[in-house]
């Protein structure tokens, strides 16, 4: 009777065993494609394309970094489709748009029966490369093609750098270990308060040190001062992270950004929710129009271990302060 049950108990733990196995290969497929494959076949179904295997595939991006641009060889997948029709052709675009992508225009190229158009949304780049069918074969000669019908090639991929991450790549690095935040600033820039000299001489006569300073002089207020624009046309720029010892800046450990900010920033038009994010973490922009007795201006609110931040941009409207203030916050990062 002992070895029977002994016996039974090994054929229950050998077929259970089993059965584990078995299930654990029936991955469902679904779960086993990677993201870009599924956007494809996304892109697949909502234009209702019949095409190639999504195979791996690899292109080349161009992405500027002011005043060049550097070409990127991106890893990743793509399709061949033929003879789609120009109602799946023109849909292609509101599809993108509608994920979210903008169309980039140094990965733009227009021919007269092909051409080239690229998309990208944060790191992910696609380009959709085709023309009228017959377009390969023409090999730079004519040869008239069907006018409604299209053969295309789309791949898609990761972006190993973006466009902020080669703009600021050779930027200095200031770390703030009291209020655990860091960030890049430009270089060559003097790490100082600005000196008194460089204020002896109008903006355009300075020389290059007198241009931009970083001062950190006081971990509660740091800033950045420079100016962009091109020497006959200088325009100040101004970013600002700061704490004070108010009340105001103190807020209790359960307290609400939103409500805090309406209670102790009413003077401001604070919005009903954060709507802005600062490396993951949600935070309050404010902005403030150009007016005849100052520029225009962001605040940005956000509390960090009981202690309410703000940072503060100065002429936001100008576009080379607008790329200089969103290349800054890209690099912004709370740290432990």
């Amino acid at each position: 009777m002992f070895k029977t049950i002994i016996a039974i108990i090994i054929i229950i733990i050998i077929g259970g065993l089993g059965y584990w196995l078995y299930q654990s290969t029936l991955i469902p497929e679904e779960e086993s494609k990677d993201e870009i494959t599924l956007f494809l076949e996304d892109l697949k179904q909502e234009t209702g394309m019949d095409s190639s295997e999504i195979e791996n595939a690899e292109f080349k991006w161009i992405v500027r970094v002011d005043p060049e641009t550097v070409d990127e060889t991106v890893i990743g997948k793509g399709f061949e489709a033929n003879r789609i029709s120009s109602e799946q052709f023109d849909s292609i675009y509101p599809f993108f748009t509608n994920k979210g992508f903008k169309t980039d225009l140094y990965n733009f190229a227009d021919g007269t029966i092909s051409g080239l158009e690229g998309y990208k949304k944060d790191k992910m780049a696609c380009v959709v490369l085709g023309g009228l069918t017959g377009y390969r074969e023409a090999e730079g000669q004519w040869i008239p093609p069907e006018s409604d019908k299209w053969d295309i090639t789309v791949k898609c991929g990761e972006l190993e750098k973006t466009e902020m991450e080669y703009a600021t790549e050779e930027w200095q690095i200031y770390t703030n270990e009291r209020y655990g935040y860091s960030l890049k600033y430009p270089q060559p820039c003097l790490y100082s308060p600005l000196p008194g000299y460089c204020k002896q001489s109008p903006p355009e006569e300075r020389s290059q040190e007198c241009l931009c300073y970083f001062n950190a002089e006081n971990p509660d207020e740091v800033s950045l001062g420079t100016y962009t624009g091109t020497k006959s046309n200088l325009i100040g720029a101004s970013f600002t992270v700061s704490y004070y010892s108010s009340e105001a800046h103190n807020p209790p450990a359960d307290a609400d950004l939103i409500n805090w900010l309406k209670e102790k920033f009413s003077y401001q038009d604070i919005p009903d929710e954060t709507n802005m994010e600062i490396d993951g973490m949600p935070v309050v922009k404010v902005y403030t129009p150009f007016s005849g007795m100052a520029w225009s201006q962001e605040d940005i609110y956000f509390i960090r271990e009981g202690k309410l931040l703000k940072i503060s941009i100065l002429n936001v409207d100008d576009e080379n302060n607008r790329e200089l203030y969103d290349q800054i916050l890209f690099t912004f990062k709370f740290i432990d």
